[in-house]
């Protein structure tokens, strides 16, 4: 993966990011775009990663960038973390490191002592690596803070590129934060320029910030939130140099909407595309419906036996609701309308005995831990699972009789694509890629908020006589074969790509 006379390599495409590890892992999945392009769309395609911490296994046209340059003591890297000019802020949000980063850093070849050595050492540093990258025609990139304009301006002027942000989350059209209505804030729409709830909310402190006195502490937040918005007035600056060349790719027609509606975004040409993280391609429900029957039984067998062990007694599950997030805890993945969702089906929709047989799984980090908070009293048939992987997770998915959604702000959810692929009813608030795949035929879609309304949706879909199940798993399914036709995706790319 190292590089070698990349700058004589010549690709069509290349793919630059500073975040996601390839190897499957990550919850963005720009990896997986970047197979799907590489394979049905456009061979001549390269994958940049900027990280140092990347494994697994090999693949073609796959490059670590992360020390280009170090053999020249003069542009040798001045910081464990990303390459410098890549990134335009760190990942921690301690507000030093806002400044530090901007400031006079150590190297192995001693102290750069003054702002004028650093900015020219960050400069030359960013025009080697523009110049060192692999010749090409476009530069997909999936989050606009892990790639200065500065170092874009560099790889327009060596390589007169066109460039393509993807909405693998939505900062690309915000000020910082990657979904806005998590804060209720609109600035997007005008200037996230101004008070910045995100920031403000998000900012992390280490043990030594409180003894600090209360003028140094004012002092590091105001220079922080300057460079904020010096950021912000640097991508303003490029958007308007390079409007003819920025493109934005979207996963979903309230992603759409959302950027259209953006300050930043509003005036720059956009393509709605889904986003192809999810495989495989087009599924054969007949194939499918008869492996879901036996992956079903032997879940609730590994179930029972599992809740045996935990002292928990004995109840025959016959419905399993499935509720999942990468991480729980996240208050845009609305747990807590799941937990309402629960309690409004035991309390006022169903008798004791048909609500045992319902068991309810919650699947990611923290899963635990939300339900220990959203249900103190307990019940008998919440099943728990901490993080699975991707086999694991596909069987639990798969074992399922209704996928429930109460997501508030995404760029997917790509959960919401894996269950409509294992041919599992969905119901979900009408936010995200819901609104563009979910309907009364394979599931339904509810008011955002609407926890009542949720609750009668599971419960009549539980109560479906057995062909009229099938006819809505049958048609989840054929709704992913749609939405996510590869066919469709590769010609939407094909047209991206010609800009």
């Amino acid at each position: 993966m190292n590089p070698t006379d990349l700058s004589e390599k010549h690709y069509n495409t290349i793919f630059i990011s500073g975040m996601d590890h390839y190897e499957g892992q990550d919850q963005h999945g720009l990896f997986q775009i970047f197979k799907f392009v590489k394979s049905k769309v456009d061979y001549s395609c390269a994958y940049l990663c900027t990280l140092d911490s990347l494994a697994g296994p090999h693949y073609d046209d796959v490059y670590n960038i992360a020390h280009l340059g170090e053999s020249d003591p003069s542009l040798r890297q001045a910081t464990e973390h990303y390459p410098l000019g890549l990134q335009l802020n760190p990942s921690t949000r301690h507000p030093d490191n806002y400044l530090n980063w901007f400031s006079p850093l150590k190297n192995k070849e001693g102290d750069l002592k003054t702002q004028e050595e650093y900015n020219s050492f960050l400069l030359n540093r960013i025009k080697f690596i523009a110049e060192s990258l692999p010749r090409h025609n476009n530069i997909i990139i999936g989050d606009r803070k892990d790639i200065d304009p500065v170092f874009l301006n560099f790889i327009i002027k060596y390589h007169d590129s066109n460039v393509i942000y993807i909405s693998m989350v939505h900062n690309n059209w915000t000020g910082g934060c990657s979904y806005p209505s998590n804060w209720s804030c609109e600035n997007y729409k005008t200037s996230c320029k101004k008070e910045c709830p995100w920031y403000l909310n998000n900012l992390e402190f280490t043990d030594d910030w409180l003894q600090r006195s209360e003028e140094e502490r004012q002092r590091v937040l105001t220079k922080a939130e300057k460079l904020r918005v010096q950021e912000i007035n640097n991508f303003e600056l490029f958007l308007e140099r390079h409007k003819n060349r920025v493109s934005l790719n979207v996963g979903s027609t309230d992603s759409y909407n959302e950027a259209e509606s953006s300050a930043l975004f509003k005036n720059i040409k956009k393509h709605l595309i889904p986003l192809k993280n999810i495989w495989p391609s087009k599924i054969n429900f007949s194939a499918l419906l008869k492996n879901k029957a036996s992956i079903k039984t032997e879940y609730l067998k590994t179930v029972a036996a599992t809740r045996k062990k935990l002292g928990y007694p004995h109840t025959k599950f016959e419905s399993i609701i499935l509720w999942s997030a990468v991480e729980c805890s996240m208050e845009r993945k609305g747990f807590k309308y799941f937990a309402e969702t629960v309690n409004i089906i035991k309390d006022t929709l169903l008798s004791k005995e048909q609500f045992d047989k319902i068991g309810f799984v919650v699947c990611g980090f923290d899963s635990q831990k939300v339900v220990e908070e959203y249900f103190p009293t307990g019940f008998n048939n919440i099943i728990t699972h901490e993080a699975l992987g991707s086999k694991s997770y596909k069987r639990v998915l798969t074992a399922s009789d209704i996928y429930c959604c109460t997501t508030l702000s995404d760029s997917g959810p790509r959960v919401i694509g894996e269950a409509l692929a294992a041919a599992v009813p969905v119901v979900s608030f009408d936010k995200c890629i819901s609104a563009d795949v979910v309907n009364d035929k394979n599931g339904k879609l509810i008011n955002t908020g609407d926890s009542h309304q949720m609750a009668k949706a599971i419960v009549k879909i539980i109560n479906l006589a057995p062909d009229e199940y099938i006819s809505y798993s049958k048609n989840a399914l054929q709704s992913y074969n749609e939405f996510y036709d590869d066919s469709k995706i590769a010609s939407a790319w094909k047209n991206a790509l010609k800009q």
